[in-house]
């Protein structure tokens, strides 16, 4: 008598614990059972009423009744036509509108709305816009969601590619030839031995430009803005197209002032060039000529000045 009363005691002690581990919230992040009412993990200090699940669609965890990356509504919606569990707005099988949100979308009367096209350059300077705009916290989620959406068009290929090759394998029309180790091995070496021609390749189109573009940086070293060091103050701007020598200079000195268009040519060392126009805005001055070198590194000028009386002067620039 004594046994069976025991026997029920740890029955109704197991039921009691039971019930109470059934009222225990369990934490999402680490496991851990709490005390009901609890508000926060007393294991991890995660928020309880934070609850999370899985999206029926793509998977992604949600912590409510929308999925942020899918849309998909997970408590779902029944299709009264198909009588099927739908977890978008509209039913997949037969179109029917399944929430009121969709009701709403059909009632607009698409006929009345304009469309305008837009043009890739507007497109592309709104998408620069908008990405700028973002918080880094909200690019690096934007950079979440490209990256799941690349894995679920991957997932997909994966899905379809094992769907064809089973249909193709079961339609017996072909045997599929299979590479024995060998084979691989010597397949490997070759695709070794083209990606070696390739970046050899690369190498050499690479030096060519960066050869290039350093003699075309050394050929147009005379281009740019100009300063005097002498006595006087002068500024002169060139441009360069090809040999051709084009530009400007303003010129002062006491009680002389003037701006001059000029012209000329270049050899990718020395230079000859010209007054073409003169504006006085002081004084008397004449049209000129002036000849000189440029060193190797681009940044100084030596050269002569010739007048209308023939008179050489020596002049060093400065390149600003």
């Amino acid at each position: 008598m004594q046994d069976k009363q025991t026997q029920q005691e740890q029955q109704l002690e197991k039921h009691q614990q039971q019930q109470k581990q059934s009222d225990q919230l369990k934490c999402a992040q680490c496991g851990y059972m709490n005390e009901p009412e609890t508000r926060f993990c007393g294991d991890c200090g995660s928020n309880l009423d934070n609850k999370t699940r899985e999206c029926p669609v793509c998977a992604e965890i949600i912590t409510g009744i929308y999925c942020e990356f899918c849309g998909a509504n997970s408590d779902g919606y029944t299709c009264s036509r198909c009588n099927i569990i739908q977890y978008t707005d509209f039913c997949a099988e037969c179109g029917e509108p399944l929430s009121e949100t969709a009701r709403n979308f059909m009632s607009i009367d698409t006929e009345k709305i304009e469309i305008h096209e837009m043009s890739e350059t507007d497109a592309a300077l709104i998408i620069n816009e908008l990405n700028v705009s973002l918080t880094p916290a909200m690019q690096k989620e934007q950079e979440k969601k490209r990256q799941r959406i690349i894995l679920l068009r991957e997932r997909e290929y994966f899905n379809e590619r094992e769907k064809r090759i089973e249909e193709f394998y079961s339609s017996g029309l072909k045997k599929i030839k299979t590479i024995d180790p060998e084979e691989m091995k010597q397949l490997k070496k070759s695709v070794e031995r083209l990606r070696g021609y390739v970046r050899a390749e690369k190498e050499r189109v690479d030096e060519e430009i960066r050869v290039r573009e350093e003699q075309e940086r050394y050929n147009r070293r005379f281009e740019g803005v100009w300063v005097s060091t002498s006595s006087w103050i002068e500024i002169m701007k060139i441009s360069l197209q090809g040999t051709v020598v084009s530009g400007n200079s303003h010129w002062q000195i006491a009680n002389r002032e003037c701006v001059y268009y000029l012209s000329g040519s270049w050899n990718s060392r020395s230079f000859s060039i010209q007054s073409t126009h003169i504006r006085q805005l002081r004084g008397n001055s004449g049209h000129f000529c002036f000849c000189g070198t440029v060193n190797e590194a681009g940044d100084t000028i030596n050269g002569y000045f010739i007048d209308s009386s023939q008179e050489r002067t020596q002049q060093f620039f400065i390149k600003q």
